[in-house]
């Protein structure tokens, strides 16, 4: 039971110091690629549930991302060492991913349609 709670407390701690550190990174909000480096679970699913109800799911991920980091290295035995290294490759995967979805969401290139799409041709030549 000691583990739990040290886990939960360790990983809560870690969500506010990376809070804070991606949050100065950030520029105080006018990008957010420090945070979504730093929680890239919340950035992978916060474009696609953007303007509905669902949206509050993107702050439960954050907030659960490192105490959940915690809980699976406090309860991983013997291999602790395999166990953190593979949770930072999937975290530096997911990372880039959110980056990629980030950067194309913010430019308005997440889902381009028909109707957003512009077409640009060349000028007819007369006589042609």
């Amino acid at each position: 039971m000691k583990r739990l709670f040290l886990a939960i407390a360790a990983g809560g701690l870690l969500t506010v110091v990376f809070f804070v550190i991606g949050a100065l990174y950030s520029g105080g909000g006018h990008t957010l690629t420090a945070i979504t480096i730093f929680f890239p679970y919340s950035g992978l699913v916060s474009p696609s549930l953007k303007d509905t109800h669902w949206e509050f799911l993107a702050l439960i991920l954050l907030l659960a991302q490192f105490p959940a980091y915690a809980l699976i290295i406090a309860y991983s035995g013997r291999r602790r060492s395999l166990v953190a290294i593979v949770i930072l490759l999937a975290h530096m995967v997911a990372a880039v991913i959110a980056l990629q979805v980030y950067e194309s969401s913010r430019y308005g290139l997440l889902l381009p349609t028909l109707a957003t799409q512009q077409i640009v041709r060349p000028p007819r030549r007369k006589g042609r």
